[in-house]
């Protein structure tokens, strides 16, 4: 994770990598990683937006790479 990216107080932004092994002996092993970017709004909300790519998703055999986004907003007192 990189704290205050662009000199930006409130934000963050980071990045990850995984691998799984399914328990299932007929499906595939898949690797991927993620990248996400938070957004302080204000002192109490927060946006984050992060997309994965997965490669040889174990339960889309007939897929190379899959791309799933996704998005949050978070509030807190």
């Amino acid at each position: 994770a990189w704290l205050e990216p662009f000199d930006r107080k409130q934000d963050l932004t980071g990045a990850g990598l995984f691998w799984s092994a399914p328990n299932d002996g007929g499906l595939r092993d898949e690797y991927g990683t993620e990248l996400f970017y938070r957004v302080g709004l204000t002192p109490g909300i927060e946006l984050s937006g992060s997309i994965q790519l997965v490669f040889d998703p174990a339960v889309a055999p007939d897929r190379d790479v899959e791309a799933i986004f996704g998005g949050r907003i978070r509030f807190y007192y």
